[in-house]
């Protein structure tokens, strides 16, 4: 597995990731559709992704600060020279190469539904996932390809469960998520089933620094391990995962037979209990 960093780790608001997107994506390069969403303290995590593989940012700054943040990075990006009244989220950006107007700002949001949320007693508008993914590989000169290959969320008030349960509703899977969770997944309940669901539909949890957690897509989707339809087993996923368990168990105890460490007859018995001990339980299970 690649080396991993904190990016932005020079400004306010680092994200952890790889070091080398560019392994990953070489082969889309300017093509990559990177997509950010939300106010991050700092533009610098952002940028160096950008900059790394000379592709487009997406962004949805969420607020009016946010897109003020954006539209100085833009003006900096233009000077190539830092500001003496800039604010700390653009600080740094004058060192980044990237093309100014490959910073595109978004309007809506990508949610599960066209039309309007309410947050903090501001309302919002919104666009269905997919149909916002459409629109973004558009702008990118993308022709019959909808996809996000990078998606970094950083919400406020647990919104970013809510984006990434449209995201995965959508069949949109990125091939990395950086994600600042408001809460952490083992302390809150929202997040827990968010964050679940994310490792469930194929994703690794690969880095965290504090509530920002980095994944890494690996395709293994435990959702399609078994049937949904069954009315007699209470989980379905457990007992596909207690199967596999059982199975390799009982070649483990196999190859343990043949090691030569252990005494012949002991080591007979055991292999015979264990053997035993395997079948009843595989028998077991499938009369469920």
């Amino acid at each position: 597995m690649s080396k991993l960093v904190n990016l932005g780790a020079n400004g306010c608001d680092p994200f952890p990731a790889f070091a080398s997107l560019w392994s990953i994506y070489s082969k889309k390069g300017m093509k990559t559709i990177f997509v950010s969403l939300g106010a991050s303290k700092s533009c610098l995590a952002d940028l160096e992704i950008a900059e790394s593989l000379s592709c487009p940012l997406h962004i949805v700054p969420l607020n009016a600060n946010a897109k003020a943040g954006w539209e100085e990075t833009i003006n900096i990006l233009v000077a190539r020279e830092a500001n003496p009244s800039q604010s700390e989220f653009s600080k740094g950006a004058h060192d980044k190469w990237v093309i100014s107007k490959n910073i595109r700002l978004y309007d809506t949001i990508p949610w599960w539904t066209s039309g309007n949320i309410e947050l903090d007693n501001s309302l919002y508008s919104t666009q269905s996932f997919l149909d916002w993914v459409k629109v973004a590989c558009l702008n990118t000169k993308l022709e019959n390809d909808v996809r996000i290959d990078i998606l970094k969320l950083d919400l406020p008030g647990g919104l970013e469960c809510s984006v990434l349960g449209a995201m995965l509703n959508a069949g949109i899977r990125p091939g990395c998520i950086l994600v600042n969770w408001e809460h952490m997944p083992d302390e809150h309940t929202p997040t827990t089933l968010a964050a679940g669901h994310l490792q469930s539909c194929g994703y690794q949890l690969v880095s965290k620094l504090g509530k920002k957690f980095f994944y890494y897509f690996v395709d293994q989707d435990m959702y399609m391990t078994c049937s949904w339809e069954d009315t007699v087993i209470p989980n379905p996923m457990v007992k596909e995962i207690l199967l596999a368990y059982t199975k390799s168990k009982a070649v483990t105890t196999g190859l343990n037979a043949t090691n030569k460490s252990f005494a012949k007859e002991e080591n007979s018995i055991v292999s015979e209990e264990k053997k035993e001990i395997s079948e009843e339980e595989v028998k077991e299970l499938s009369l469920r």
